[in-house]
């Protein structure tokens, strides 16, 4: 900060001769290390000269009497009418960063560069009916580390009727060191007319122009070397164009200094708001170096919670000379519970070797991203038909919530015999709970496909352990799709709460060594998808009726006319729109990278990176890397690490991976991640089960269910579909004709389309 016996004299040399004004003006730039105005002797006998420097003088001193955030003065000061340039605005008692932005009535503006935390570089645009004789107010609008912002007022620059003579009117950078190459200086002019020819005279020998670049006949950039013996202080600049010679509209608008300026830079966090998923697993923060990498600089972070747990801490350093930006890292913890989103604060602190702090806190979200449990209170009276008591919502305060487990299973094969189910009490285990559970019939038969059952399940006061349901499979030789069945529970009695009350259980069939999906008969083949693109459909035009054939049959005695649906003229576009039929089939090559035939996997074949083509129908398998699909898929296991992309997919898909850009033809995806555009053409009304959609994702048609959780910050649409069962919907976009059930629990991050 200035100090204030440096203005005294000052003050008592503006009575003094010119010489005196111009030494005192020079002596105040240099006393106060800042970048200040030269006055010549011409400029010092113009009309505009006291007005001008009174205002550079007094709204100093009112800064250092105030201490009070104020704009000193601008180079160049004068400005004409029409014209545009880059202008350095000095200030004092701020603390400009990134983040501050310039207002000037009636002229536009553009910060282009903050200097320190006193100057910066705007680019102004001077209206050409703006009013002359008058200063320009500039007011600097700063966002503090704090939040708080700060302001800086005060008269920077004086528009002046153009006088028609061509004149340089602004440079950018004012300053230059000795012994600094390939300079590139932005040099602004009015009433001018630069061109490749046009030479440059800086008055000083040790000044070399290399090169130009022409912009506009009022606009050029000018690259120069100054060697260390060009003359220390400041420069007037003539720029001859042919007849045409373009002086400096104030004296000594260049400066050259003896010593580069030691820049440590700011160190600042990149961003200031965080939405962070609960299983991305490592999520990383960026800090920047700007505006200087001059010397070794490091600063310390710590990342807490609002509750002050400390989570992350470490230090940053940046190398002389280095200015990258920096990562640090933080492990967020999945589980398998909803609970509220949590917040984290990033911090940096103790910066070292004169650097200083830009933006350095920002604030972390940890989105939650597991289901919430669905609470529905007793809708009828509780019987107590045993005699002991039946706690009441009254004296009891934490009974539970029943629910099926989320890590249960949901399916088995056909030859495995049973599955067990788990039933859990969260949240409470005050008093004795009952509830009910009962199967119901889908696709797979009671007696046919598995036993049917129905009890009860009982937790006693203070009882919360784990409860299990046993349910037989029945195994045969048919060759058939896998069915599904559901298991839900009902009637809870204690005054708990139902949770997950409800889940479909797939038996997988184990007779389909021999047999493959294929695509419909006398169909258009599927159009291979661009990532980012809609899969093109089949045609669903009529097809001819195609005459039923005899087939052979197999081992069970079925032909393959039990298993292909003749296609008559009346169901034709039905086939071509709905799951492919299946047939017998050879089994899928082992090694191969890509498929081209109609085949199968064995079930557990693990099927790494692989090509599926155009005429190619595929079925089964374990796929561990990325399938790029341009024909027919269905039946398919997705690990973590799987990608599948493109084509038709048809059958049961378990998910733990990504799909994207996809044509969905089958009965349901369960799990994992969907991406891109996505169409669901089923005629089961097939339906995705617990997904998270990526950025921007688009699905149209078919049923979605369990919890649906997009990107926040580029969320998904979901248009002409269905939401049912229970579970939530986060970060996505309600599109035209989706029907949401009232079991679905909508966050406040749900947007809905109004039309």
């Amino acid at each position: 900060m200035f100090k204030l016996i440096y203005y005294i004299p000052i003050i008592l040399l503006l009575s003094m001769s010119s010489f005196a004004e111009e030494q005192s003006s020079f002596g105040f730039c240099e006393l106060s290390d800042s970048t200040c105005p030269y006055f010549s002797d011409e400029e010092k006998n113009s009309p505009y000269f006291a007005d001008i420097f009174d205002k550079i003088m007094g709204q100093t001193m009112t800064a250092a009497l105030f201490e009070e955030p104020t704009v000193i003065t601008a180079i160049p000061f004068k400005l004409y009418p029409g014209s545009t340039t880059d202008v350095q605005i000095i200030s004092l008692n701020t603390n400009l960063n990134t983040s501050s932005s310039v207002s000037i009535d009636g002229v536009d503006t553009n910060v282009k560069e903050v200097l320190s935390d006193t100057e910066l570089v705007v680019n102004v645009n001077i209206p050409e009916e703006a009013e002359t004789d008058i200063f320009s107010n500039v007011e600097i609008d700063t966002t503090l580390l704090d939040g708080q912002s700060e302001i800086a007022n005060g008269d920077a620059f004086l528009v002046i009727e153009n006088t028609g003579e061509p004149e340089i009117i602004g440079i950018t950078p004012t300053t230059v060191s000795k012994g600094s190459n390939n300079v590139e200086l932005s040099i602004y002019g009015i009433n001018t007319n630069f061109t490749d020819t046009s030479t440059f005279e800086f008055y000083d020998a040790e000044v070399t122009v290399i090169n130009t670049k022409i912009h506009t006949p009022n606009f050029m950039t000018a690259f120069i070397n100054i060697s260390k013996n060009a003359s220390h202080g400041p420069h007037d600049i003539t720029i001859t164009t042919e007849t045409e010679i373009a002086h400096n509209s104030a004296a000594g608008l260049f400066r050259i200094t003896d010593n580069p300026p030691i820049l440590p830079g700011i160190i600042q966090l990149t961003k200031t708001n965080h939405e962070i998923s609960e299983g991305i697993g490592t999520y990383s923060f960026i800090a920047e170096r700007i505006n200087g990498n001059d010397g070794e600089v490091s600063v310390s972070y710590i990342i807490d919670s609002t509750e002050g747990d400390i989570y992350e801490t470490g230090i940053l350093t940046w190398l002389d000379g280095e200015s990258s930006t920096k990562e640090f890292d933080i492990e967020i913890a999945d589980n398998s519970e909803y609970e509220s989103d949590k917040t984290l604060s990033v911090k940096l602190d103790k910066i070292t070797n004169g650097a200083t702090l830009g933006v350095d806190t920002a604030i972390a979200t940890i989105i939650n991203d597991d289901p919430q449990i669905q609470t529905t209170p007793p809708t009828q009276k509780i019987v107590n038909t045993n005699n002991t008591k039946v706690p009441t919502i009254d004296d009891v305060t934490e009974i539970g919530t029943i629910q099926f487990s989320v890590k249960n299973q949901n399916s088995i094969e056909e030859n495995k015999e049973q599955i067990v189910l788990i039933v859990e009490r969260l949240d409470g285990s005050d008093g004795q709970v009952i509830v009910k559970y009962n199967l119901i019939e889908d696709s797979a038969e009671f007696e046919k496909d598995f036993i049917a059952v129905g009890g009860t399940l009982t937790w006693e006061d203070g009882d919360d352990k784990d409860k299990e349901i046993t349910i037989s499979i029945l195994d045969d030789e048919t060759v058939e799709e896998n069915e599904t069945f559901t298991i839900k529970l009902t009637n809870v009695a204690g005054n708990a709460s139902l949770g997950l009350s409800e889940t479909k259980i797939a038996i997988l069939n184990d007779d389909v060594d021999d047999i493959v999906v294929e695509p419909p008969v006398d169909i258009s083949k599927p159009t291979a998808p661009i990532e980012g693109d809609a899969v093109n459909p089949p045609a669903t035009e009529k097809t001819p009726p195609i005459e039923e054939e005899k087939s052979p049959t197999n081992d069970d005695g079925l032909s393959s006319k039990d298993v292909i649906p003749k296609i008559t003229e009346e169901n034709a576009e039905i086939s071509a729109k709905s799951i492919p039929i299946i047939s017998y089939a050879p089994a899928c090559p082992d090694d191969s990278s890509e498929i081209n035939i109609t085949c199968i996997f064995n079930r557990n074949k693990m099927i790494s990176d692989i090509l599926i083509t155009e005429n190619a129908s595929v079925s089964s398998g374990i796929l561990t890397g990325t399938m790029e699909n341009h024909g027919w898929v269905s039946n398919l296991t997705i690990q973590k690490d799987g990608i599948l992309i493109g084509g038709f997919v048809t059958g049961y898909i378990e998910n733990e991976g990504i799909m994207a850009n996809f044509d969905f033809r089958g009965a349901s995806i369960i799990g994992g991640t969907l991406g891109g555009i996505i169409t669901n053409n089923s005629l089961i009304i097939g339906v995705f089960e617990d997904v998270y959609l990526e950025a921007n994702t688009h699905i149209t048609g078919g049923k979605l269910t369990g919890y649906i959780i997009g990107d926040p910050n580029q969320k998904a649409l979901l248009e002409h579909l269905v939401i049912t069962g229970n579970g939530i919907l986060k970060n996505v976009i309600i599109g035209e004709e989706v029907d949401i059930a009232d079991t679905i629990m909508i966050d406040e991050s749900v947007e809905f389309i109004q039309r």
